[in-house]
C-alpha cells in the first residue's frame, strides 16, 4: 500500500489568480456573511453589475439606512421628496406642492355612526347608513351664490354649540322635502 505525504494547503488572495474564481465555480450557499469571509466594505457598487441584485435576493431592507432625496415607484406614478416633504400619489390624485393639497375624489370623515362627506362641491351627512342631506353652494339665479340642502334636508338651524349643549337661533323649515316654501323661526334677540 502506498501512502502519499498529505499536508494542509492554503490558498490567500495573493495566490490566485484574478477572475479565476466565477460564481459559476462555487458551490451555492458556501460564501455567506454570517461566516465572515467577505470583509466589511469588500463589495461596492462598482464591484456589483447593473441588475444583478434583484428584490427577490433581498430579505429585509431597513429604511434608516436610506437616504436618498427622492422616493419614487418603479411607473414613475407616485413620489416623495424627502428634502422638502412634496410628494404625489396616483399621478396627482393627491399631491402636495410645498404650499398647497390637492386631492382628487372625495373625502370622508367618519366618527362613530356619523359620516361626513366631501364630494363633487357638496358636503354630503349621513347618519347611521341614512343621508341626512347634503350641503353645497350653487350660482344659481337669480342671485347666488346660495348655500343649499338637499337630499333628505328638511330644516336649515344655524346653532350655537356651548359646551355640550347646541342652541338654534335660526331655523328655516320646509315641513317637507318637497316643499318650496318655508317657515322662518328666530329665537333670541335680533340685533
Amino acid at each position: 500500500m502506498l501512502i502519499k505525504n498529505t499536508r494542509e494547503v492554503k490558498f490567500t488572495g495573493d495566490k490566485i489568480a484574478a477572475a479565476t474564481i466565477t460564481a459559476n465555480k462555487l458551490v451555492a450557499g458556501t460564501i455567506t456573511a454570517a461566516s465572515g469571509i467577505i470583509a466589511d466594505a469588500a463589495i461596492t457598487n462598482a464591484k456589483i453589475a447593473d441588475a444583478t441584485i434583484q428584490s427577490a435576493k433581498i430579505a429585509s431592507l431597513d429604511a434608516g439606512k436610506v437616504t436618498t432625496g427622492t422616493l419614487q415607484s418603479a411607473t414613475g406614478n407616485s413620489w416623495i421628496s424627502l428634502t422638502n416633504g412634496q410628494f404625489s400619489f396616483g399621478n396627482g390624485a393627491l399631491a402636495w406642492n410645498g404650499t398647497s393639497l390637492t386631492a382628487k375624489g372625495s373625502f370622508e370623515a367618519l366618527s362613530g355612526s356619523f359620516l361626513a362627506k366631501l364630494d363633487a362641491g357638496s358636503v354630503k351627512l349621513s347618519s347611521s347608513g341614512v343621508d341626512l342631506g347634503y350641503f353645497s353652494i350653487q350660482t344659481a339665479g337669480p342671485t347666488g351664490p346660495w348655500i343649499t340642502a338637499a337630499a333628505g334636508a328638511k330644516t336649515i338651524n344655524f346653532a350655537k354649540l356651548v359646551s355640550t349643549s347646541l342652541y338654534t337661533a335660526y331655523q328655516i323649515d320646509w315641513g317637507t322635502t318637497s316643499s318650496t316654501s318655508a317657515t322662518h323661526r328666530l329665537w333670541g334677540s335680533l340685533n
